[in-house]
Order: C-alpha cells, then structure tokens, then sequence
C-alpha cells in the first residue's frame, strides 16, 4: 500500500495487474530503445488531448507520466487503467457544468506488454487513422496519439 503523498512507480516489467494509485511508469534504458524504436518524429506538440510526459530519472531509464487537455472550458482528467493485459491511458474532458465526454482527438495510448513491450496508438471514437509521433518540445519528450 502506498504511503499517502508519495508517487507510485513500477517499472513496466513490473507491472503484470492493476496498480491502485500508480501515477508513473518507468523504463530502463534498454526497455526505452525498443519501445520507441520506428515511431515518427513530430514537430509541434498539440494543446490537446492526451500526451505522456517523458521525463529522464535520476536512477537512469525514463519515467512516463500522462496528462491531457481540453479545449476552454473544459477540465479534463487522466486514468491510467489495465485492460486486457495493457496499461491505457484515458483522458476524460467535461465541459464546466457539463457531462464527461471521450477526448477529442478519439484516440488511446497504449503501453504493451507482451510479446514485446512497446506502445500503441489506437482508435477508440477516431473515424480516421490514429497517429503515434514522439515530440521533442521546450527541451522535453512527448509522446502524443491523435486522431487525423
């Protein structure tokens, strides 16, 4: 059980089942490399929908952390769930005064497993194709799927 106020984080090989309260995702150095290897590069990083924060830990590796954004007028939450032996971030946008609504840009990141841990990029109410890019933005690494 986590210590109220301290961050829970598990390495992806760690993580074989629902973590109550997990907030970040680590990969070591070698886990990173074959994750992200063949994924587009991206120029501007979007204001919104959901984008993971990739951030260098001090111990080496990567630490992931999902936020997502809406438009105006609009707060917007992020889930970390496990769901058919994958972690997949949701985000969720209400309007002020409104009900929750999927994000806009309809699509879902997702972090496999198995047979090889790497990540995806996958339509949830997208009509087009779901696109997957890492960014490099304001000195920081993004990861960010959207709907085009």
């Amino acid at each position: 059980m986590p210590t109220p106020g301290t961050p829970v984080i598990r390495n992806i090989d760690d993580i074989k089942g629902p973590v109550k309260g997990l907030e970040f995702v680590h990969f070591a150095d070698a886990q990173w490399m074959r994750a992200t290897k063949g994924i587009p590069v991206g120029r501007k990083l979007p204001k919104r929908g959901l984008t993971i924060e990739c951030t260098k830990s001090q111990h080496g590796g990567m630490l992931l952390m999902a936020r997502c954004g809406g438009a105006p007028g609009e707060v917007c939450i992020t889930q970390l769930v496990w769901k058919d032996g994958r972690l997949v971030y949701q985000c969720s946008c209400t309007k002020l005064g409104g009900d929750g609504r999927p994000p806009p840009e309809g699509c879902k990141l997702v972090i496999r497993r198995t047979p090889v841990i790497g990540f995806g990029c996958e339509a949830e109410t997208c009509t087009g194709t779901c696109r997957f890019q890492i960014i490099l933005s304001g000195g920081r690494l993004y990861l960010h799927c959207r709907c085009q």
